[in-house]
């Protein structure tokens, strides 16, 4: 009988379900950042690549639940529930080297671990003033999506991907808690723009029509070039070393309007794209801006820090010019080893984000 005991209790012991919580510092402290979860809100695709030094516990063992819990606040997330399909598998790549198209990420051996229903339940609001409260994993702050079919994780990069389907019984402002860090590079805008719109929206010669994200200047991220022109005219994106001061394109031998100058200096020139200026969907921009969009994959290494490159569009043709942008790489590179692929289900790209991951919660045995 003391035999059978004892092995009743080893048996459960061994089969006691343990959780890990991703990265480890926010298990019970709150994280800096908020997103939301694919699904809630929107019909959205997310994509999350954990790094194998994240997750050394978890090697060997299979997976069979992962949690998300909400962000601390003092708003009540009302709940409700959404349709989200979750695969795991082994990355093909690792974070600092995520890319854009979703595919490229996933690896060999992905499962589909959760497909239907989510719950997210309503959540009471946190006092945080004067002092804030830790938050901690019970049924109310907690995101439980169980899987009908377990993973064993057998080590390295691990991709956790979402495909989130709105619903009419859908959880309203629910958000995650995210870990963040602040590594980003700087931009600097060169001259002033003379970009021709028709009809020209008030004040635009003075106002930038080319613009980069700090947040994309990082190694191992990818700078998302944007610039605004007239719909349908061509766009081309110059790169290379910014020229010091204008030159006028007419000093070039070129027949452009007063005011139009080259921000990179013509013997720098790196490279060249060409693209087009297009409507754009979103309602907040007027059908008479165009826009342009540009990707630049950077690599994850140290002799990328702190270098600098000069961009600029170029109009034709009209021969009209944006201002120009001076831009610098961040000086160190991102150390949370988690990336976030974010897109429509519908395309096969997203955008990549290396400082911003939702803290996570795995259950396994």
């Amino acid at each position: 009988m003391i035999r059978y005991l004892a092995g009743v209790f080893l048996s459960t012991t061994i089969c006691a379900q343990q959780h890990l919580t991703v990265p480890s510092a926010h298990d019970a402290q709150d994280a800096p950042a908020c997103i939301g979860l694919a699904g809630s809100g929107s019909n959205l695709r997310q994509q999350v690549i954990i790094g194998a030094n994240h997750l050394l516990p978890l090697v060997g063992h299979t997976l069979s639940a992962i949690e998300f819990r909400r962000n601390l606040e003092e708003e009540t997330f009302i709940g409700g529930t959404c349709n989200i399909a979750v695969t795991l598998a082994t990355s093909i790549t690792t974070p600092q080297n995520a890319a854009h198209t979703f595919s490229a990420n996933l690896g060999s051996n992905s499962v589909l671990v959760h497909s239907g229903s989510v719950t997210f339940p309503t959540s009471p609001g946190s006092t945080i003033l004067p002092a804030p409260i830790n938050p901690a994993w019970t049924t109310n702050n907690t995101i439980r999506i169980p899987f009908s079919t377990t993973f064993t994780y057998n080590g390295g990069p691990l991709i956790i991907d979402f495909i989130g389907t709105e619903s009419a019984q859908g959880p309203g402002w629910w958000l995650m808690d995210a870990a963040s860090e602040d590594v980003e590079g700087t931009i600097r805008s060169l001259g002033t723009a003379c970009s021709d719109f028709s009809p020209p929206p008030p004040n635009m010669p003075e106002q930038d029509t080319a613009f980069v994200s700090p947040r994309d200047l990082v190694g191992g991220g990818t700078i998302n070039f944007l610039g605004q022109g007239v719909p349908y005219h061509l766009a081309v994106l110059v790169l290379g070393a910014p020229s010091g001061s204008p030159i006028p394109l007419t000093q070039l031998g070129l027949p452009a309007a007063q005011g139009c100058s080259c921000q990179i200096d013509p013997t720098m020139i790196l490279a060249s794209l060409v693209t087009l200026f297009m409507p754009c969907a979103n309602p907040i921009i007027p059908s008479y801006i165009g826009v342009a969009t540009a990707d630049l994959k950077l690599p994850a290494e140290t002799w990328l820090l702190s270098m600098s490159l000069g961009s600029q569009w170029i109009e034709l043709p009209t021969l009209k010019t944006s201002n120009g942008i001076e831009l610098t790489i961040a000086n160190q590179l991102p150390t949370l080893d988690m990336a976030l692929i974010v897109g429509s289900p519908s395309e096969t790209q997203g955008e990549v984000n290396l400082q911003v991951s939702p803290v996570i919660r795995f259950e396994y045995q």
